[in-house]
């Protein structure tokens, strides 16, 4: 159901579409971070309220999610709801750092430095 969202909404509004990415491997927060540093732009996420188990939701690699990176909310919300689709605004693209509200924040250039020498340090030890 979500996955074929995805596809009817990129092409009826592909202009509306910036971006997207699927919430499988490490969840929610290592796709907006691959986002983020794919293009070295700064990410402000802040976890949902009626998020109770917060690690969970984060972490979680839900099958058939998405995230969409858009340019019109209300063209998205509009089609959404015309389709029977839950979707929720859990981020922002701003500034220069990968931040997660009240939990920490760290540079975009810094998070690509670390995800370039992982590997590397990883092997090494």
């Amino acid at each position: 159901k979500n996955g074929l969202f995805i596809q009817k909404i990129i092409r009826k509004h592909s202009k509306i579409i910036t971006g997207c990415h699927d919430i499988s491997d490490g969840g929610v927060i290592i796709a907006l971070a691959e986002l983020s540093i794919r293009n070295k732009k700064g990410i402000k996420t802040l976890i949902p309220k009626k998020i109770k188990r917060q690690k969970e939701w984060l972490f979680c690699e839900d099958q058939s999610r998405y995230l969409l990176i858009v340019n019109n909310d209300k063209i998205l919300r509009e089609f959404a709801k015309s389709h029977n689709i839950e979707i929720n605004k859990i981020a922002e693209v701003d500034g220069e750092n990968f931040t997660l509200i009240n939990h920490f924040e760290i540079p975009v250039k810094k998070l690509i430095k670390y995800n370039n020498n992982w590997f590397e340090k990883y092997t090494q030890k």
